[in-house]
């Protein structure tokens, strides 16, 4: 039987997140994407494709609880990196 803990579980959160914070950050800005022809239910699903596919390569990230004030300052990171790439692909 398949046991887990929540700091596991938290693990396994966190290293989806992440990479999907600063993908959906990315196509938010990007110009092929930022069109409002562009449905967000669409957008959100390549995100989380995208992210599912991208999360097994990440290195390991910091132990830590997704929803703890921490966690939540990283989730903002990642947006705003993700965001800062999108505007860098508008630039070029």
């Amino acid at each position: 039987m398949l046991t887990l803990s929540s700091a596991d579980l938290n693990t396994w959160i966190a290293s989806l997140l992440w990479p999907l914070t600063r993908i959906l950050g990315l196509i938010s800005v990007a110009p092929m994407f930022s069109n409002a022809s562009v449905p967000a239910r669409v957008k959100i699903l390549l995100g989380f494709l995208l992210a599912m596919i991208i999360a097994p390569t990440v290195p390991a990230l910091p132990a830590l609880d997704p929803m703890s004030f921490a966690g939540l300052l990283i989730l903002a990171q990642q947006f705003i990196i993700g965001v800062a790439m999108g505007f860098a692909m508008r630039v070029v």
